[in-house]
């Protein structure tokens, strides 16, 4: 009479573990889910917020070429003016010199032979004769290259401000195409600001959900906890004789916090952190520890909880996953094959799986990730 009334209660037992873990693994899924959305928005919002940073600091650049454009083109504006001033009177010299050669030409034209007779009058000798001929002729050539000093200089000037106009003109370009980037650098920075702090507010929306509906099915599980322990004090003889199976072949030790590690033995071929890919060849954070063990080497539950997957998932090949409560979700990839399903609840140190080298894997090993609402974290923080 007690065994059949064990036996139904046992089956009860199952029954509501059954009922409950189905219900409570949609909700978990969907939690999963928003944690994983909430992971991503905060992680685009970060890219945003980087690149919103990185354009705010070229706008500064363009502003800082813009004020050094403008100091130039100050400058330049400056030595414009005068060189024009100084055109002007090079202008000014030329035409005076011009006009007092002309003057002092016109009246040697005019008085004709009579000029030069003053001049041999006035002479005393034939060497001042000579002297004042030379004299007259050299004030005429110093006239002359007076004036053609005066032309090149007046020459010079003419090019200095064509350059320097040239240069103002191509400064208000430089200018003006440096303002054009930099409003358009501020526009794109803007943009970049308003979806980091768009994204900011889903992630936070989402990471709030996620908790919400966290806390309601770690609820759901301690009550389920609670009905499994109530059902195996009532049963006890059946319940101690399927046990053993149901707890298969793990280990029993454990560590001060409560939980135990995946696996016998092995040993360590990949830590948690940055690493070189074995199959990609590229520089890459490793969010979790490869355990390298012989295939079919068995893998257990480090803690009791939901199984959220047990399928294929992208690289991880073979892939289990198991919600343990307090935030808290492992992975187990790579597996040969698997010894749960999913919407299953386990015990600590039951078997889940088997060691294998499915999906991106270049050997037999475990590879081990523990996610904190849905943020990888290093394994051995639990241990």
């Amino acid at each position: 009479m007690d065994r059949h009334r064990g036996a139904k209660l046992l089956a009860t037992a199952v029954l509501t573990v059954s009922m409950v873990g189905a219900a409570v693994t949609g909700s978990m899924a969907a939690t999963s889910q928003k944690a994983a959305q909430a992971a991503q928005a905060k992680k685009e919002a970060s890219e945003a917020g980087s690149k919103a940073s990185s354009l705010y600091a070229q706008v500064e650049e363009a502003e800082d070429k813009i004020d050094s454009l403008q100091s130039q083109i100050d400058q330049t504006t400056a030595n414009l003016a005068q060189t024009q001033k100084d055109l002007e009177t090079k202008k000014a010299q030329v035409s005076a010199q011009t006009d007092s050669l002309n003057s002092r030409l016109s009246a040697m034209y005019k008085t004709g032979s009579v000029g030069m007779i003053d001049v041999i009058l006035s002479s005393d000798n034939v060497t001042d004769l000579i002297t004042n001929v030379a004299m007259v002729h050299k004030v005429y050539q110093q006239d002359q290259e007076l004036l053609t000093s005066l032309k090149d200089d007046y020459a010079e000037i003419q090019d200095l401000e064509k350059t320097q106009q040239q240069q103002q003109k191509q400064l208000e370009e430089d200018k003006a195409k440096v303002q054009e980037t930099k409003d358009s650098l501020a526009s794109q920075a803007d943009e970049y600001k308003a979806l980091e702090d768009q994204k900011t507010q889903e992630a936070n929306q989402l990471a709030a959900q996620a908790e919400a509906e966290r806390a309601a099915w770690e609820q759901k599980l301690a009550e389920e906890e609670a009905k499994r322990n109530n059902s195996s004090s009532g049963g006890s003889s059946s319940s101690s004789s399927s046990g053993g199976s149901s707890s298969s072949g793990g280990s029993s030790s454990s560590s001060s916090s409560g939980y135990r590690w995946p696996v016998n033995g092995g040993v360590i071929t990949s830590p948690y952190g940055y690493r070189i890919h074995p199959i990609f060849g590229t520089r890459i954070f490793h969010g979790g520890v490869d355990i390298g063990l012989p295939t079919g080497t068995p893998v257990y539950a480090v803690s009791d909880g939901m199984v959220t997957m047990a399928s294929w998932y992208q690289g991880y090949g073979n892939c289990i996953q198991i919600s343990i409560g307090n935030g808290y979700t492992t992975l187990y990839g790579h597996l040969s094959r698997y010894a749960v399903s999913r919407g299953q609840y386990v015990r600590k140190g039951q078997v889940v799986g088997y060691v294998g080298s499915t999906g991106n894997s270049t050997g037999p090993h475990l590879h081990f990730t523990l996610f904190h609402y849905g943020t990888t974290v290093n394994p051995y923080s639990i241990f």
